[in-house]
């Protein structure tokens, strides 16, 4: 626990969802205690348990795709980021295998998904981030292609996303937004 402490009294970072990937410098956010683990959380029960503008950070890496409600979560995460601060995210592209080969998971995403969080495109909620910056990753390790297929859907991602080139599975979209 005074691990957990000395890492608060600098800036706040937090990791949400970290399970065995644990950030250091961050506060390592998880469901189940694991080794690394600096505080159990249930992403599901809101509020959680930080302050108002209090977090200069937040990184939440393949966890949206598993919760009932993504936009209560990214209301928790605006709530509790100071303003300039930044939010990392990266859920599952909707083309990829990995999105709906685990039972858990309730959702893929595309490229626009977090859009309806950014000013001033939507009126769903009264909060907004205020900017975005997104990219969609292909796995390289054993597709050559994707070498030459990820920087064109990155140019065009809406063109790839309705075209056949959705072939060409992407495996995530990586997304920061701004408060």
């Amino acid at each position: 626990m005074m691990n957990l402490w000395s890492k608060m009294a600098k800036k706040l970072m937090l990791n949400f969802g970290c399970g065995n990937i644990q950030k250091k410098g961050y506060i390592n956010i998880d469901l189940h205690k694991i080794p690394g683990v600096d505080m159990v959380l249930d992403m599901e029960k809101y509020p959680y348990p930080f302050k108002d503008n209090s977090a200069d950070k937040i990184a939440c890496e393949s966890v949206l795709q598993f919760l009932d409600d993504v936009g209560k979560t990214m209301e928790e995460f605006h709530r509790i980021l100071k303003p300039g601060g930044v939010l990392f995210v990266h859920v599952p592209h909707f083309t990829s295998k990995n999105t709906w080969k685990n039972p858990y998971q309730k959702r893929g995403f595309s490229y626009n998904t977090l859009d309806f969080f950014q000013k001033p495109k939507y009126y769903y909620t009264d909060w907004k981030f205020t900017k975005i910056k997104r990219k969609l990753v292909f796995g390289k390790k054993y597709a050559f292609w994707n070498w030459i297929i990820e920087p064109i859907a990155n140019l065009f991602p809406i063109l790839y996303e309705d075209s056949p080139l959705r072939i060409f599975p992407a495996l995530r979209i990586e997304v920061w937004l701004w408060k």
